[in-house]
């Protein structure tokens, strides 16, 4: 009796963790989004070939060219930077000048941090320090290597945060640091796109087979989860913690709620 009395209480516990959230529309482009980013007040969205200067209030949109084929992108400062699998270009998102910033390693997603950009390989991370007139050659970040798989992503907020599976992998100088997501029971789980920065207090991270969106402190504590059935289809998504709002990119549409 005690022990059903236990599993009763944490079925309880974890549907009070648990929110259906209604995705509205933003924005609609002209392309399917490969990545979603802020800059500043604004969003930038990446199609395969376009760049989408989005402002979050008008909801103008402002058209960039980007480079044919790109598998995944990222945005620091007033640059953007967008992964073609095996080259980087930097593209300026004022006046839409690019130049090829890296090539060599073959990569599945991109994340800038304090103007150094990592690269997630299918065994490695690569790390690009910028110097006087562009980057240097890459170097490993992790001191062992370890095998990610297709649907990995990764976020920066001075650690590395990558998805695998039903794990978040958590790296610190390189080193593979103890993580593991505790108070989240049954069911299994298929983790993808994930966002999170230094002023962020936890991880957000899209679960595509429940499709729903985990709400997980650094600390591995699971805290809630919201549900939609746009989640499933998420490519990628920002975060506003303070503000309270989640934005989506799902299609050619930017998806944002209330959390």
């Amino acid at each position: 009796v005690k022990e059903l009395n236990t599993k009763i209480n944490t079925k309880l516990a974890e549907t009070e963790n648990l929110e259906t959230v209604e995705l509205r529309t933003l924005v609609e482009v002209g392309e399917d989004l490969v990545g979603l980013f802020k800059s500043g007040n604004s969003l930038v969205g990446f199609s395969k070939d376009k760049i989408f200067k989005i402002d979050k209030g008008s909801k103008s949109i402002e058209e960039i060219k980007g480079k044919n084929d790109t598998k995944s992108a990222s945005v620091y400062d007033k640059w953007a930077f967008v992964n073609l699998g095996s080259e980087v270009y930097k593209i300026d998102l004022v006046n839409g000048n690019s130049e090829k910033a890296i090539s060599g390693e073959k990569a599945t997603d991109i994340a800038v941090f304090l103007g150094n950009v990592y690269l997630l390989g299918n065994d490695q991370i690569f790390k690009h320090t910028p110097f006087e007139g562009g980057y240097g050659d890459g170097t490993n970040y992790l001191i062992e290597g370890v095998q990610f798989d297709s649907a990995s992503r990764f976020a920066i907020d001075g650690s590395i945060w990558v998805t695998r599976g039903d794990q978040i992998l958590n790296y610190l100088r390189g080193e593979k640091k103890d993580f593991a997501i505790n108070g989240l029971t049954g069911g299994d789980l298929k983790l993808g796109a994930i966002f999170t920065e230094a002023d962020t207090d936890s991880l957000y991270v899209v679960d595509t087979l429940n499709s729903a969106l985990l709400v997980i402190g650094k600390d591995g504590i699971y805290g809630k989860s919201y549900q939609s059935p746009q989640f499933k289809n998420a490519t990628n998504l920002v975060v506003d913690e303070a503000g309270g709002k989640v934005y989506l990119a799902v299609g050619n549409k930017v998806l944002e709620a209330d959390l």
